[in-house]
């Protein structure tokens, strides 16, 4: 594998994509990341300026002992092995390395016993090591490789403190995994990852069968594993196992059956899966939690597998032609049912025996058509989910279940309600939603314990005055309706916490409102209110308002009086003017203005000390107000107008801004920018804390100047300037440019000077959509040596 895969493997496998900066900003314990030096070819854009304090580079393992000491966070640690056998000065070397809590491993070609012996020793120095990933710097020639035999040792050394282990690769790596993994005397945790585009099983080595003390087992690859028997043969102590792609169920069957203290068991069976009718778990007596997934449509013997199993508690079964659900009878601990996109009859026998099952979910199965009557029989059932069922009634029986707690059925097509329900006294959460209600029944006000109610994506439009008997209700969901009023009896509900009452016809609101002291979010965004009453200014412990709808023409001065409110929106009304008393609300942080006829924006705004993230959309506005600068706590301006003309200077006392973006928005018709903007204020350069700058949709901006002023920002990792009319980029010191990203999509170039490559963080460039570049230039370089042949190809085509 190139050294750049094994890197990107070892980050995103660990931690994940989506979850890398949560990670390293959140999590404990907060890691440093060490990794080889990278070439230019081998140069990436995915560490962002800012991230230099976690991710690191080395240059030699001497470099990095000596960098380890000096770090004051657990090392994340991606090891290269180069060749065969290193230099015993430099395995010394590797010792020194101090705090490595993980360690991305990756192994030469060839791995003899003695270099074993020497990185084991090496290892068993590092007292914070807990977890090590396994990959090979190597192509997959089996040729090439020493046999497992040949890679054995007889070290006495033992890596006691790691706990988890994570292998990437083939079966002929996997068994020299094992071979060091066997020093592992407290491992607990294996992962077993095989290529995803296998195309045959991976072979498990016996030497699994050495990790007696294993507690946990992943099992994954694209063409299942082999060899199940011989490698679980010593793993009796094995409590939990993961597999995908399961192959052959008697074999299956054979293998599981050597592990007698498994308790919990997760599935996922391939489209190459043969022969599961001969799957049987009934020997798995400490079997609690069962976790199946099936390609959809398979059918599934389910009462021949779980025959004889008795001890179940948990049970997830997705996608399945089920058979019967008369096993349930069979597991009288059983807590938890969860069943998706499942299909399955009626059971046969009786379910009031399972006197612990709690909680039933069952979802996508949109073939069901009728609630589950058997249910019902439940006694202790505390949640019951049915969603995308195409369910249109509801039992009479649904009154026996007494102890529900949370009833979830949206996305049905329930018409009425049975009276019934009003017995469900013990009831908190009730979820309707997205169904074809067209009125409530007076039962449903007859819930003392409701605290949430989900009424969204109906046909109601009215809501009858009982809903104020609901008095211990918090949370209240009616969006997407025909309610054109709210009663006055809401006002009595004084422990709502949230009101949603999106996309409904609402001309205007009951002064009641006021009432609802406990109100903490109020979300009116596509109504038809003309205005707000007076009387929400004594929701004194509001948070969070949105108000949209193009008809609302004022806003009351006592809004003033909401001194908790943190979140501000106002979108798409015929406002002309903002209250004075806005500018009272001191514990604002958010404030978004998306106002088509608001032409100035009040000065009083500044006042807002703690605001962090300001939104202003309004195709109207000339300039900010001179004093932005007094809002030293903001970290997020977006400015969204076709006729501003620049930022004002005071913008470079905003040391703490984050994120800077421009649109001077597009003319649909014609595809054209309208934004007047021409340059960046000089005050930018004081903006230490800028890590992204986007300007998009001006007609003449210039492009060198933004350069050159944002140069310096040491923290600045994108500056992006898409639709801005740029036609050049001359006489730029690129040795002085910071940034690691420059956009420049659509735009007028019809050159790109070489001297940008002499930008020293400079990764990633974006040229696409640049007609009049030559061709090969117009597309998106990720690192400079990419680019460096485009532009030398750019040169010999002239």
């Amino acid at each position: 594998m190139p050294r750049l895969f094994i890197l990107l493997f070892c980050l995103l496998s660990l931690y994940g994509v989506s979850q890398r900066r949560a990670v390293v900003r959140d999590n404990q314990p907060q890691l440093v990341h060490f990794f080889p030096q990278l070439g230019p070819a081998g140069s990436i854009n995915y560490f962002r300026a800012g991230d230099d304090e976690f991710f690191k580079q080395y240059t030699s393992w001497a470099d990095l002992a000596e960098r380890s000491y000096t770090t004051k966070h657990p090392i994340f640690l991606q090891l290269v092995l180069d060749t065969a056998g290193q230099l015993p000065t430099d395995w010394a070397v590797l010792r020194r390395v101090q705090h490595v809590h993980s360690l991305n491993l990756s192994l030469p070609n060839r791995f003899s016993p003695a270099a074993l012996d020497s990185l084991l020793h090496a290892l068993a120095n590092w007292p914070e090591l807990v977890h090590i990933n396994i990959g090979s710097d190597r192509n997959s020639q089996a040729k090439n490789r020493p046999t497992p035999g040949r890679t054995a040792t007889r070290s006495e050394v033992k890596l006691s403190t790691v706990r988890s282990a994570t292998f990437f690769g083939t079966g002929d790596e996997l068994a020299e995994c094992i071979n060091l993994l066997v020093h592992c005397p407290s491992l607990r945790q294996l992962t077993i990852n095989g290529m995803v585009n296998a195309q045959k099983p991976l072979p498990l080595p016996a030497q699994l069968a050495q990790l007696t003390q294993l507690q946990t087992l992943h099992l994954s690859n694209g063409s299942g594993v082999s060899n199940l028997d011989s490698a679980f043969a010593g793993l009796s102590q094995l409590t939990s196992l993961y597999m995908t792609n399961t192959g052959d169920g008697p074999i299956l069957t054979k293998a599981l059956n050597r592990l007698p203290n498994l308790r919990k068991l997760e599935l996922r069976f391939g489209i190459t899966d043969a022969a599961l009718g001969g799957l049987a778990l009934g020997n798995l007596r400490q079997l609690d939690t069962l976790d199946l997934h099936f390609i959809i449509g398979t059918r599934f013997p389910i009462d021949s597998v779980l025959a004889g199993v008795s001890s179940l508690k948990a049970v997830i079964l997705e996608n399945g032609l089920l058979s019967t659900l008369d096993w349930m009878a069979d597991n009288p601990s059983l807590r938890a049912l969860e069943l998706t996109g499942c299909r399955f009859p009626p059971s046969r026998r009786s379910l009031a025996a399972l006197t612990q099952l709690e909680t039933i979910s069952v979802d996508q199965s949109d073939s069901l058509g009728v609630f589950p009557e058997q249910f019902t029989t439940l006694p202790n059932l505390r949640e019951l989910s049915i969603p995308d069922a195409q369910l249109t009634t509801l039992p009479a029986s649904i009154g026996a279940m007494t102890s529900l707690t949370a009833l979830n059925l949206y996305h049905n097509k329930l018409r009425t309600l049975p009276a019934e329900l009003g017995r469900l006294k013990a009831l908190k959460r009730l979820n309707l939603g997205n169904n074809q209600l067209a009125a409530l029944p007076d039962a449903l006000l007859h819930l003392p314990s409701l605290e949430s109610l989900a009424l969204y994506d109906n046909q109601l439009n009215s809501l009858p005055a009982g809903i104020g008997q609901l008095l211990r209700l918090r949370h209240l969901f009616l969006s997407n309706n025909q309610l054109s009023i709210l009663p006055d009896e809401l006002g009595q509900c004084r422990k709502l916490l949230s009101l949603v009452v999106d996309n409904n016809p609402l001309s205007t609101l009951p002064e009641t409102i006021g009432k609802l002291d406990s109100l903490q979010t109020l979300t009116l965004t596509d109504t038809r209110l003309r205005a707000l009453p007076a009387s929400v200014g004594q929701l004194t412990n509001l948070r969070t308002l949105t108000v949209s709808g193009g008809r609302l023409t004022s806003l009351p001065n006592e809004l003033g009086n909401c001194q908790k409110l943190d979140r501000l929106v106002l979108k798409d009304s015929s406002l002309t003017v903002l209250p004075a008393s806005l500018a009272s609300l001191k514990k604002l942080t958010v404030l978004s203005l998306t106002l088509p006829q608001l032409r100035v924006l009040p000065d009083d705004i500044t006042h807002l000390a703690n605001l962090s993230e300001l939104t202003i959309q309004m195709p109207q506005l000339l300039v900010l107000p001179n004093e932005l600068g007094k809002l030293t706590n903001l970290r997020e301006l977006t400015v969204r107008s076709r006729k501003l003309l620049g930022l004002p200077n005071s913008l470079g006392r905003l040391n703490r801004l984050t994120k800077l973006h421009i649109d001077g928005e597009m003319a649909p018709e014609a595809s054209q920018p309208f934004g007047a903007m021409e340059l960046l204020p000089d005050s930018i350069g004081f903006c230490t804390g800028l890590t992204d700058i986007r300007i998009e949709n001006q007609q003449a901006f210039d492009g060198t100047d933004a350069i050159r002023k944002t140069a310096r920002l040491p923290k600045l990792n994108r500056l992006s300037m898409v639709r801005c009319g740029i036609d050049q980029l001359a006489d730029i010191d690129w040795e002085t440019v910071l940034f690691s990203s420059l956009y420049l999509e659509e735009n007028n170039l019809r050159t790109v000077p070489d001297a940008l490559l002499a930008a020293p963080n400079l990764q990633s460039v974006n040229l696409v959509g640049n007609t009049r570049l030559p061709t090969g230039l117009s597309q998106i370089f990720l690192n400079k040596e990419t680019l460096r042949k485009a532009l030398s190809e750019a040169s010999r085509q002239r």
